[in-house]
């Protein structure tokens, strides 16, 4: 299975329930959410810390998903920072 890193900010309209996703825009163009193949969070330290403080663990919610098309994708939601930021990850 190839992967293509993205890593670019997107924006995303969340469903009614987690962890459900209705669509994310990327590059002018939108794209629905078919499922949520898989939902998991992570509020670890960056890697490179070699000794890391409370105030600098990254609290973010990860998502892989289906687009109608079959494209997939890994996508996530830093919840740590002031606003809510969701980035494309990379192309699964």
């Amino acid at each position: 299975m190839s992967r293509s890193f993205i890593g670019e900010e997107i924006e995303v309209q969340p469903g009614e329930c987690y962890p459900q996703l209705e669509w994310f825009d990327w590059r002018g163009e939108r794209y629905e959410v078919a499922k949520v193949v898989a939902a998991w969070q992570d509020s670890g330290f960056a890697k490179w810390l070699k000794r890391p403080r409370w105030w600098q663990r990254h609290h973010r919610n990860f998502y892989q998903i289906e687009t109608g098309g079959g494209r997939r994708f890994e996508i996530y939601c830093d919840r740590g920072a002031k606003r809510k930021v969701w980035v494309l990850l990379k192309e699964l």
